[in-house]
């Protein structure tokens, strides 16, 4: 009879060992997923910041005297 019981304990041991193990990992996937989500979206705003930031520039526009004076230069 004592040895079933150790036998059961045993086995009952290693499940929940196991069981524990199993627990462990899901939660390191877990928190590696949220660190990529996180440095993710961190990536995105910074995108978004430069994109933000970058200015339309128009090209200065010539008057036709300074057209006419360059042209006359000879360049």
């Amino acid at each position: 009879m004592s040895q079933k019981k150790g036998l059961k304990i045993r086995i009952s041991l290693k499940r929940k060992n196991i069981e524990a193990v199993d627990e462990d990992l899901s939660m390191e996937k877990k928190k590696t997923g949220t660190l990529l989500d996180e440095k993710q979206s961190k990536l995105k705003d910074r995108e978004k910041k430069r994109r933000k930031i970058k200015p339309i520039i128009d090209p200065p526009v010539l008057l036709d005297e300074l057209k006419e004076k360059i042209s006359g230069m000879g360049v």
